[in-house]
């Protein structure tokens, strides 16, 4: 790899290794924590809005490295997440509303659809569909925006969990963009991956600081940026290049398949239940893993390693095309959430406990249900 995305990885690692130890005691005197309550199923408080430390250490790395013809020409992109931190921020620190929070991520989701083009114009010939009307595109990529932006958030139920998903898929999109030679979204990429791996130091079982609203936001709207330009170059790259895929869609999912299907799944789960999809509950994946006993830092490694698997099963089997590979992966995601369940009531059948789900609250975790 070349030196200079190595000298970005360091620099981005060191300054958040730098800045996490500072902004965890700075938390707690200030006692911005996340407090022990009725619906969280952490038993300590533990200082939140990490995400402040691994967002400003990839702002300085950007500052360090980017040129002045990259920021600029990329400044609404670093606006645009700037403005989701600060939105992140504010309900870190005085609690949003769901509705309220959703107006507010709207705000930096349509700046940057519409002053940096972030646009799906073509289905790339998923379904038969190619061009796509302008006004359809935008609703689509705002959905892409708004719903990975929160699947992150989320997700963000065990230590470690959304920091080691979001690495996996900066270090995947960034290579690409790298041997693409596609320099700003590369440097991007290996920025934020740098930042997350120090941040993670802090975020592993047992975590010393959570990342808050402050960095799952800021994760989910960086990585739907990452994904809806991958789509986009992969698409323009003629035909024969190293690594043009035929099914680009569907890799993309695939990279981000978990917080993804997680995150469709509990809203599923929610309206079938008559349940607000904004209300807070235990029933993740990850929680179903904590279920069947397995720690925080086991389930992310499982969680992880999922991810992956699904990601080499959709490069192995590219050559398919969008049109039979995306059924594919869905069946299988499906079908894993099926046996995953499965296992979760037999074994709470075995300890006499009630299906529904009691089980997670004599369970001692360190984390919020979300």
């Amino acid at each position: 790899m070349h030196f200079s995305i190595v000298a970005i990885l360091l620099v981005s690692i060191a300054v958040t290794g730098l800045l996490m130890p500072m902004l965890i005691k700075l938390f707690s005197l200030k006692r911005l924590v996340d407090n022990t309550e009725r619906r969280k199923i952490h038993d300590r408080e533990i200082p939140t809005m990490g995400g402040t430390g691994f967002f400003g250490a990839f702002m300085i790395t950007l500052l360090l490295f980017g040129s002045y013809e990259q920021l600029a020409a990329h400044r609404v992109e670093i606006l645009t997440i700037s403005v989701m931190f600060v939105v992140g921020l504010r309900d870190d620190l005085i609690e949003l509303r769901p509705v309220s929070k959703l107006i507010a991520q709207l705000v930096p989701a349509f700046l940057l659809i519409y002053l940096s083009n972030l646009v799906f114009l073509s289905f790339n010939n998923f379904l038969g569909i190619g061009d796509i009307p302008y006004w359809f595109g935008v609703t689509l990529s705002l959905l892409t925006i708004i719903g990975l932006t929160n699947s992150f958030n989320l997700i963000d139920g065990l230590d470690g969990l959304a920091c080691s998903l979001a690495l996996l898929g900066s270090l995947v999109f960034g290579s690409w963009f790298y041997y693409q030679g596609v320099d700003y979204y590369s440097f991007i990429a290996f920025a934020f991956a740098g930042s997350l791996i120090g941040f993670l130091y802090y975020n592993w079982q047992p975590a010393k600081i959570f990342m808050g609203d402050t960095g799952a936001l800021v994760i989910g709207f960086l990585l739907a940026i990452l994904a809806i330009r991958f789509i986009e170059y992969n698409a323009m790259l003629p035909a024969g290049t190293f690594l043009k895929f035929n099914s680009g869609i569907t890799l993309a999912i695939s990279i981000l398949i978990v917080p993804i299907f997680d995150t469709l799944r509990i809203i599923i789960v929610r309206l079938i239940l008559k349940r607000s999809p904004f209300v807070p509950d235990k029933n993740h994946t990850h929680h179903m893993l904590l279920r069947l006993g397995f720690s925080h830092a086991q389930s992310t490694l499982i969680l992880v390693f999922v991810n992956i698997a699904f990601i080499g099963l959709a490069f192995s089997l590219d050559f398919l095309g969008d049109n039979m590979l995306m059924p594919i992966i869905i069946s299988l995601a499906v079908s894993l959430s099926f046996v995953l369940n499965y296992f979760v009531r037999k074994r709470l059948a075995s300890l006499n406990f009630d299906a529904k789900g009691t089980r997670l609250e004599v369970i001692k975790s360190h984390r919020k249900a979300s």
